[in-house]
């Protein structure tokens, strides 16, 4: 029986990544107007990870944060307050359906 070793690509990812979350959260905590940015960043941070690695595993928070985080973004400009939900909710379906897109 042979035993085969998983050698991970980039181990330094996730602790980078943990490192770059609490940086966030400390620039949040100091800057408050730079909160409507947080789940935008977060979401490029993980397309970053998935860029350097290709693993699948940062894809989907990647595109679900993203896509979650334009939306939220975008908010201000929307002039009618009833276009809000629907836009936050299309760029989410948006971001769900990149996950299909880039993983095929």
């Amino acid at each position: 029986m042979q035993h085969t070793i998983h050698r991970r690509e980039a181990p330094w990812i996730g602790g980078l990544i943990l490192i770059v979350v609490g940086g966030l959260m400390l620039a949040t905590y100091l800057v408050p107007a730079i909160g409507i940015y947080t789940v935008l960043i977060l979401g490029i941070i993980f397309l970053a990870a998935f860029v350097a690695t290709r693993a699948y595993g940062f894809l989907v928070p990647a595109a679900i944060l993203t896509g979650l985080g334009v939306g939220i973004v975008l908010t201000p400009y929307v002039t009618e307050e009833m276009l809000t939900g629907a836009m936050i909710l299309a760029s989410l379906a948006i971001g769900f359906a990149a996950i299909g897109v880039v993983s095929y």
